[in-house]
C-alpha cells in the first residue's frame, strides 16, 4: 500500500517540481487532472478500499 501512495505523490511532485529537464512545471489543477487521466488516484482509492 505504501508503495502505491508514494507512487502517485511522486508523480504528482515531478509534474508540479521544477525541476532542469522541465522549464514549466504543471499548476495544481493541470497535475491533478493528469493523474485523473491515467486513473492514478482512482487505482490508488480501489486498492485501498478493498485493502481495508
Amino acid at each position: 500500500m505504501e508503495s502505491k501512495i508514494i507512487a502517485v505523490a511522486d508523480s504528482f511532485d515531478a509534474m508540479t517540481s521544477k525541476r532542469p529537464y522541465i522549464s514549466n512545471p504543471l499548476s495544481l489543477e493541470q497535475a491533478i487532472v493528469e493523474l485523473q487521466k491515467y486513473n492514478l488516484i482512482r487505482q490508488l482509492f480501489m486498492y485501498l478500499s478493498i485493502r481495508y
